[in-house]
């Protein structure tokens, strides 16, 4: 009975232990309340921001609550860069500088956004702490903010460039001698800054090695580089774009019967690229050329471009396609054009009869009897072959069913399978449309139709304008040449609806139309393209000018709200 007792409370003790030894290796926080969504802070830290003649060699950050540790070591970096090593001791982080510190130097220690607490709350902005190894602190400022749909962990890359030539700076191979993170709110900063030339970048760094891989990492250019005095402080708007695509397109393989092509690429091609003119189909002698009656691009398959031959393909020929060069030579999504060695394959034809399939619908702009329709909008029809364009014009009826009369519009063939179908006028608020196609009646380009009683209907209502409102204000732009044109976007908070249009120049706007709802404003200085010029990082080009009105404009039924204000920044 004793030796029984005796395992008893020993069995306890080693359970206590256990408990303490695991309450100890895991910092939790207490169990059961709300859940937390507080963001963490530093609460304390040492030295204090803005200490001079600093010679220790360690920083302290006590954060306001646990996070995690990995993280924030993976998000501390110092400027000029120096070893750092961590020791943690509950929620304080002891930072130990393992290579001497220059003298008379001002450092820039930033905690960046990409860590959290235990409850996976991110902090707000980034923290940054500035001390100096001398007398003197610099005291430039850069504040910035970054346009983008999630900014936070973006990288600001700050290059001083007043004693080389920029246009050697190439952030592919070099460091940035600063760099900080965006917060969620956009907002970044760089403090204590000597006086000088600087060149800013955004970069969202997938691999956290400090340098811009150009077919990885998203970008944003500045609009200009940045001039900072003594003292000064120096405000900065970038936006992110998308990862740069600069691979070029290449063609992979091409298949062929007597009358079709087809021919598969590396990359989806753009559909406004695909046209009969943009290919080459001849023997491999160079002796005989087939011309293309029709070309159009894959339903399913962006990378894949039909082709039906005016002449049968001989099955004992050995035949070349070529994509035929020029400004207007084949295109991938990106803009890239096809270049010279990747641009023909040689092949043989298979001896199958002629393709005579029938053609079918693949894709209408939306479902019967839809509701809501844009009073400006267009509807694409699209076939999985090249058709004949004359059957399908001749065969719709575009009806406005609650007036009674016929909608007469226009055709725009996108390619050989796409029409594009635009009514001269705008439509009838909340009314009753119908587009009645004769199927049976069209013939693909190889020959095949359906059986003559087959038909589309498609019924759709108009949205109803009477709850439209609308938005009037001015835009204004101090650096203005009197030459710019700019493109202004009324852009939904849930970002589903945008309604953009074009100005000429500055002063007042309107936005007629709007669906209700609450909006912001963007512009852009357009240099042509209708999108916005994200510049290039190397060789360096600045970014086009735009600006953005984070104030939300609420829009109401049958009211237009005025006032409305928007800068495009220098």
């Amino acid at each position: 009975m004793k030796f029984n007792r005796h395992r008893t409370i020993y069995s306890a003790i080693a359970v206590m232990i256990c408990c303490l030894l695991g309450s100890c290796a895991n910092s939790q926080p207490p169990s059961g309340g709300p859940p937390d969504k507080e963001p963490p802070e530093i609460i304390s830290y040492s030295p204090q921001n803005g200490t001079l003649n600093f010679h220790d060699e360690t920083i302290t950050l006590e954060f306001s609550e646990y996070v995690n540790k990995v993280k924030v070591a993976e998000n501390i970096f110092i400027s000029p860069n120096k070893r750092l090593d961590y020791s943690w001791s509950g929620r304080e982080l002891e930072i130990t500088i393992d290579e001497p510190l220059d003298t008379n130097t001002t450092y820039s220690l930033t905690l960046g956004t990409e860590y959290a607490d235990l409850a996976n709350n991110k902090p707000i902005q980034a923290f940054t702490l500035i001390f100096s190894t001398g007398s003197h602190l610099d005291s430039g400022i850069i504040r910035g903010k970054l346009t983008a749909n999630e900014p936070s962990g973006v990288f600001i890359f700050l290059y001083p460039i007043s004693r080389i030539n920029p246009d050697t700076l190439n952030p592919s191979h070099t460091k940035p001698k600063y760099r900080t993170q965006v917060g969620t709110n956009g907002a970044f900063e760089f403090r204590a800054l000597p006086e000088g030339l600087y060149r800013l970048f955004a970069v969202k760094d997938v691999y956290k090695d400090e340098l811009y891989d150009e077919t990885i990492d998203a970008f944003g250019a500045p609009q200009s580089d940045i001039i900072l005095r003594k003292d000064s402080i120096s405000m900065v708007h970038i936006r992110l774009g998308e990862v740069a695509d600069v691979i070029a397109p290449q063609l992979f393989d091409v298949f062929a019967s007597r009358f079709t092509i087809e021919a598969q690429f590396s990359k989806d091609i753009d559909t406004n690229s695909v046209n009969s003119e943009n290919f080459i189909v001849r023997d491999s002698g160079s002796t005989k050329t087939i011309p293309i009656k029709s070309v159009w691009l894959h339903p399913h398959n962006g990378k894949s471009v039909q082709m039906l031959t005016s002449a049968p393909l001989d099955s004992a020929t050995v035949w070349r396609l070529s994509v035929r060069k020029g400004d207007s030579t084949l295109r991938d999504l990106g803009g890239n054009m096809i270049t010279d060695s990747t641009s023909s394959k040689i092949f043989t034809a298979t001896s199958e009869r002629p393709d005579t399939a029938m053609p079918q619908i693949t894709h209408l702009p939306f479902a019967d009897s839809t509701k809501g329709i844009a009073l400006t909008s267009s509807f694409d029809v699209v076939f999985d072959r090249s058709v004949v364009q004359d059957d399908v014009e001749s065969n719709l009826v575009f009806t406005n069913l609650s007036m009674n009369k016929t909608v007469v519009a226009d055709y725009e063939w996108r390619s050989g399978n796409i029409v594009r179908i635009h009514p001269e006028q705008h439509l009838e608020s909340d009314s009753w449309y119908e587009l009645k196609l004769n199927i049976g009646a069209i013939h693909s380009v190889g020959g095949g139709k359906l059986p003559k009683d087959s038909a589309l209907l498609l019924r759709f209502k108009s949205f109803d304008s009477r709850t439209f409102g609308g938005i009037k204000g001015v835009l204004t732009d101090s650096s203005t040449t009197g030459k710019e044109r700019y493109t202004i976007t009324l852009v939904s908070k849930d970002k589903k609806t945008k309604y953009s249009q074009l100005l000429s120049t500055t002063g007042a706007f309107e936005f007629v139309e709007v669906v209700p709802g609450i909006y912001t404003l963007e512009v852009f200085v357009d240099t042509g393209s209708g999108k916005y010029d994200v510049g290039s990082v190397y060789p360096f080009r600045p970014a086009a000018r735009f600006g953005t009105n984070d104030s939300e404009i609420t829009v109401r039924s049958r009211w237009t709200v005025e006032g409305a204000k928007i800068e495009i920044g220098k």
